[in-house]
């Protein structure tokens, strides 16, 4: 077996250490429990099926911790077709793998937060259809999951309410600036109508390019029927008092008369 300099350095070794595992059965020896049977599978595979061999595992440094590497390989076969050794290359990934790991948490922990939260959260791609909402946005819209992911607003507003969403979209798109705070009427799967008010910003990817736009959605039906009681109460008591006032005003020509 061979081993390059960079590969001893990876797994802390010097190349001329005494201690440095030269042997297969060493190499394999070292490899994170959890990932052995994975690493060997995909050798195997390689070997007897010609897969590619190109496999993330943990291997124990010279400190005892184990480090993430990526090894790509290639088996050189004899004239008879038996394996002979294998030719390939180890970097290690340990900052990637540590990298994803934190980010995989901060985003279960972000769709955690969006997930218990009431009002609902919605994203959708640049043309408007749905990529991603949380559970309160299904019970909003009165959808299940399969039917709502890539429905557009066309399909659950007028015509009117669809272009004044477009509008503001597009608002959004060229400023930059959120929206935060716009009502509008949608219509459940059931026909049922209610009324929402949402907000929107813009989503871009790592690079920062903007990839669609994402924000909240609160229920405001029982609110706005609330304002609509309201309003009838203040017209029913406006035209109480009106008529109240023309009673008192007919009352007093009525005395009039009567003393003359």
């Amino acid at each position: 077996e061979f081993f390059s300099p960079r590969w001893c350095e990876i797994i802390g070794y010097s190349f001329d250490d005494p201690e440095l595992p030269h042997s297969y059965n060493s190499w394999t020896s070292r490899i994170h429990p959890d990932d052995y049977d994975r690493v060997i599978s995909a050798m195997n595979n390689h070997l007897e099926k010609g897969t590619k061999y190109n496999v993330d595992y943990r291997h124990r440094h010279k400190s005892g911790e184990y480090r993430w590497q990526n090894s790509i390989g290639q088996a050189v076969f004899d004239e008879s077709g038996k394996p002979i050794k294998m030719v390939g290359c180890i970097s290690d990934i340990t900052e990637r793998k540590l990298a994803e790991e934190s980010l995989r948490k901060n985003e279960e922990k972000y769709r955690t937060i969006l997930e218990n939260i009431g009002e609902g959260y919605y994203e959708v791609d640049i043309t408007g259809n749905f990529t991603f909402l949380n559970d309160s946005m299904y019970r909003i819209f009165g959808y299940p999951k399969e039917e709502l992911i890539g429905m557009n607003d066309r399909q659950y507003t007028d015509q009117q309410t669809a272009k004044r969403l477009f509008q503001a979209y597009n608002k959004v798109y060229r400023t930059g600036i959120p929206d935060k705070g716009y009502d509008y009427e949608i219509r459940r799967k059931d026909g049922a109508k209610r009324y929402v008010e949402a907000s929107v910003s813009l989503q871009k990817d790592s690079s920062g390019k903007t990839i669609g736009f994402k924000g909240i959605i609160r229920d405001i039906t029982e609110h706005k029927r609330a304002e609509e009681e309201m309003r009838s109460l203040e017209t029913k008591l406006q035209r109480a008092q009106k008529m109240e006032a023309i009673g008192l005003m007919a009352g007093g020509v009525a005395h009039d008369l009567n003393n003359m």
